[in-house]
């Protein structure tokens, strides 16, 4: 998984009417500020800035790249000196309080984008748990309102589901186009039948004791549902206890706890009585930790967690697909034949 991810990573079918779809006719010289459903064919010009050309605005039917999970007004506390006439100073991590920014976005990004899947009354909670979709290859990211707005003094915080190739072990790496198959972003569709299960995140065991995320796409042994940040939601004790004793069996106790607690939210009684809950943090180079932070006051590092289901019988596999789309199909682990 990625760090910011945290991934990342829907709910066409239950989210009625949030997103209302557009057709847009994009002008490079009058782009109005995103709202939460546009999708953008198109990255910045300039690349070391996070984000899509706003003029290349698209219904999302289209190929894209970008997606806006919604939109926040920045607090006046950010929008000091020349933050308000240089819109790019509030991305530099070198500037004083880009951390603080990014907190922030951060938050409202992930509140924002549990709303959109139709978790209103739980976005809080599960942004306080830093808790994220497990999708494969998309990237929840924020950037500011383009630069003709900016000047209007629309100062907004856009949040941004990206989508790239994923490569085990590294993170996104090629941007890819994706296509909804309605008005609706891909990323609205994350608990529903329609989302890509190419981009859903499944595991494989590949050896006793160590599995390797894959995409749905072929049988496996668990699907991760979400992500949450240890830190965040345990402390930084529980991390460094995690890093320096690992698997006990308080820690184990713990961190499954915050598993049991997110999914409900996510989506409902389904784990029963099929599936049983898991959690995954890896013991390996994929791993997404950075084991050279654990110890620092740094209160941007994330550790990632993953929620996962799996089937409650051992002798039992997943079959291509998704829990969260269809619901479980198992196939036995041993004759590989459909039960």
């Amino acid at each position: 998984m990625t760090r910011s991810a945290i991934a990342a990573l829907a709910l066409a079918v239950m989210l009625g009417g949030c997103f209302a779809g557009s057709d847009p006719k994009p002008d490079a010289r009058q782009v109005s500020t995103p709202k939460g459903g546009d999708c953008y064919a198109d990255a910045a010009s300039k690349p070391d800035l996070v984000g899509p050309d706003f003029s290349s605005k698209v219904k999302c039917t289209k190929p894209h790249l970008y997606e806006v999970t919604g939109v926040s007004p920045i607090p006046d506390r950010f929008l000091v000196g020349a933050r308000k006439t240089q819109r790019d100073r509030l991305l530099d991590p070198s500037e004083a309080d880009a951390g603080s920014f990014a907190r922030f976005a951060d938050a409202a990004c992930t509140r924002h984008l549990w709303r959109a899947l139709g978790r209103r009354t739980a976005a809080a909670q599960l942004s306080d748990l830093g808790a994220m979709p497990a999708t494969y290859g998309i990237t929840f990211a924020h950037t500011l309102t383009p630069e003709a707005e900016w000047t209007k003094g629309h100062h907004r915080v856009v949040c941004l589901a990206e989508f790239a190739d994923p490569e085990p072990g590294l993170g996104p790496s090629t941007a890819t186009p994706v296509s909804s198959y309605n008005l609706r972003p891909v990323f609205s569709m994350f608990l529903g039948r329609h989302f890509p299960p190419e981009r859903r995140q499944c595991a494989v065991q590949s050896d006793p004791g160590k599995i390797r995320p894959e995409p749905c796409t072929d049988v496996h042994d668990a699907e991760t549902i979400v992500t949450f940040d240890a830190r965040l939601a345990l402390g930084m004790p529980f991390v460094r206890k995690l890093l320096r004793a690992g698997l006990t069996s308080d820690v184990s106790r713990r961190a499954v706890s915050v598993c049991d607690q997110i999914l409900p939210l996510v989506f409902g009684s389904r784990t029963q009585p099929d599936l049983e809950v898991w959690f995954w943090t890896g013991n390996d180079a994929e791993n997404a930790w950075d084991y050279q932070v654990a110890d620092s006051a740094d209160e941007t590092a994330v550790y990632p967690i993953d929620c996962q289901v799996r089937p409650r019988d051992s002798d039992l596999i997943f079959t291509s697909g998704s829990v969260l789309g269809d619901g479980p199909l198992f196939e036995d682990r041993s004759s590989r034949a459909v039960v």
